[in-house]
């Protein structure tokens, strides 16, 4: 018996709230206009999946990267904001937990526990499809903790509609097939054959909502994303592999 350590349990409860604005009336903007998919095949306005698998326990130093696929299914252009919108900002501080997300053809990005959102997309053309990722990094210098205790957060997904912008409309929308797992580190460039932003990020932080003041936003998708992560901090998985020797 190795003497396993009680220690720390953190619960993260995520779900996706996609949402699109623009500079027009609310009434005006279909809740069909951003669409978001597991698999880049099947798409819809909400997922009913987790984020990260539920059942995952980690330990310190453990990082963790999910995928999904975000389409700009409005007449217009767009860009992608991402914000994590914490329920509880000193405990998602204290647990060491650590969110970044990062578009196709886009540089990483990190998502601050006070709600501001960063813009991970340049240019989205209508029609056009990005795939998105989202690592998780448990800090590795997390200490011991006897008691449980549960963070609660949400991730925001805005695709804000670039009106007029001098740009001709794509052909027609092209999704492309998945390009790697949904557990695997993402490629330094876009492999995905899909229409993606043009460009890379600039600095496009917003603080709160992460919504232009001037925008009329229509939540689409509020739907169970999932239970999240389970973090426990326990001897590494090599213990696992004990087992199998």
């Amino acid at each position: 018996m190795s003497g396993h350590k009680p220690g720390w349990w953190l619960s993260l409860g995520a779900m996706i709230i996609v949402a699109v604005s623009a500079l027009t009336p609310a009434s005006a903007v279909s809740q069909d206009e951003v669409q978001v998919s597991s698999d880049a095949r099947h798409w819809q306005s909400d997922l009913d999946r987790p984020l990260f698998d539920p059942d995952a326990r980690w330990v310190p130093g453990d990082v963790e990267t999910t995928t999904l696929w975000i389409r700009n299914a409005a007449t217009t252009a767009g860009t992608l904001r991402v914000a994590v919108d914490p329920l509880d900002h000193d405990q998602f501080l204290r647990h060491g937990l650590h969110l970044r997300a990062r578009a196709s053809g886009s540089d990483w990005v990190t998502l601050a526990p006070d709600g501001s959102a960063r813009r991970i997309t340049g240019r989205l053309p209508a029609g056009a499809t990005t795939q998105l990722w989202i690592t998780a990094s448990f800090d590795a210098a997390a200490g011991n903790v006897s008691q449980e205790r549960r963070a609660d957060l949400r991730l925001r997904v805005t695709l804000s509609q670039l009106i007029d912008d001098g740009h001709p409309p794509p052909a027609g929308p092209t999704t492309g097939p998945p390009t790697q797992p949904p557990t695997a580190a993402p490629p330094t460039g876009d492999h995905s054959g899909a229409p993606t932003a043009s460009a890379a990020p600039g600095p496009g932080d917003l603080a709160g909502t992460g919504l232009d003041a001037r925008a009329a936003v229509v939540l689409i998708g509020a739907a169970a994303v999932g239970a999240g992560v389970a973090l426990l901090q326990r001897p590494r998985r090599r213990s696992r592999e004990h087992h199998d020797d």
